[in-house]
């Protein structure tokens, strides 16, 4: 994790326009390592999904500087919903995910690559199923797939995993977690789970709706169950509930 893949400096935002426009993030400064796992977490409206669609590029800032060192097309978004196309089955959905890839140029090139996905990722036995008999986490673990399909390097999860029940957002999260080594993966979750943010993320950032600025905290790698119990998951949690 030596080279940058985001650097923001000095970055000013408001939606809206005029009088109505309401700021969202004033002088934010931070950048992104190669290969981490960043979670933000903040209340509701907040800016957390803002946050994701200027690393999108959908919005740009008032002022400053966001540069993310890939490019537009090796960023990857997977949102809350899975939104998989009910007329395609699960191979099917991989397939169109791997279509807007760079060198997608035969048909014996999908096939290989999303042969290659579907075993690395434990979804053979899914292959063929339609979507309506897919349980959450199931439709989860496509879409992801379906965005891995399309070879990027930076990965955006907007809380994805917010409806599913725990012992499945577990298993996620875990499977979230092997994903960076075996993609060569840097990952920005977005959640409003503490604990969830404080197992996955190398760093948990807190975006302050007073200051409109990110705080940061260093985590620890970690088992769950002691993440869960430590003096800086405490800080953090104390420091949530304060703002």
């Amino acid at each position: 994790m030596g080279t940058l893949a985001v650097e923001v400096v000095n970055l000013d935002l408001s939606v809206g326009i005029g009088p109505e426009a309401k700021p969202i993030f004033s002088d934010v400064n931070f950048t992104i390592a190669t290969g981490e796992i960043l979670s933000i977490i903040g209340a509701s409206g907040s800016g957390k999904s803002t946050l994701l669609n200027l690393l999108t590029g959908f919005l740009k800032p008032e002022s400053g500087q966001l540069k993310i060192n890939f490019d537009e097309s090796q960023i990857g978004i997977v949102l809350q919903e899975s939104n998989l196309f009910p007329w395609l089955n699960v191979r099917q959905n991989i397939e169109f995910g791997y279509r807007f890839a760079r060198n997608a140029n035969s048909v014996e090139n999908v096939k290989l690559h999303v042969d290659e996905l579907l075993a690395k990722l434990g979804l053979l036995d899914l292959e063929l199923k339609s979507i309506d008999t897919l349980s959450g986490g199931q439709a989860q673990r496509v879409a992801i797939a379906r965005t891995l399909a399309t070879k990027p390097k930076l990965l955006l999860l907007d809380e994805p995993f917010s409806s599913v029940d725990a012992l499945t957002r577990h298993d996620l999260q875990d499977w979230v977690h092997s994903l960076r080594e075996e993609f060569d993966l840097t990952i920005i979750l977005v959640t409003h789970d503490l604990d969830e943010a404080f197992y996955l993320g190398d760093r948990v950032g807190l975006i302050d709706q007073r200051s409109l600025s990110i705080e940061f905290f260093e985590t620890e790698s970690v088992e769950r169950k002691k993440s869960l119990d430590t003096e800086l998951h405490n800080q953090i949690f104390n420091t949530f509930v304060r703002k």
